[in-house]
């Protein structure tokens, strides 16, 4: 098997895209914020930016376990641990019904 020199970039475009798609979303609800005077408009906001900031510790984290080492995604390392197809399946469904990624 020959190493793909895409498949980096490929994983270092998914953390940049976790990261990217939170941080707007938290940077919209910190733009909110000052617009409402009662605590019915601000509990929600807060509640989108304390989700937010744990998806993004929790999705880097998983994504940085997926192998150990990381680099036996796109090349074969002798003794490296992956996790199964199932647990990735379940992390993405997971990660996918949590955050709506678009709007009705």
């Amino acid at each position: 098997m020959i190493p793909s020199v895409d498949v980096p970039w490929n994983i270092a475009a998914g953390f940049l895209y976790l990261w990217g798609l939170n941080v707007v979303r938290i940077s919209v609800s910190l733009w909110l914020l000052p617009l409402g005077i009662s605590a019915w408009w601000r509990l929600p906001l807060w509640t989108i930016i304390v989700v937010n900031i744990g998806l993004i510790i929790v999705a880097t984290t998983i994504n940085s376990l997926v192998c150990r080492p990381l680099s036996a995604l796109w090349e074969p390392v002798p003794g490296a641990v992956c996790l199964g197809w199932d647990q990735l399946v379940m992390y993405g469904k997971s990660y996918t019904c949590t955050v709506p990624t678009s709007t009705p």
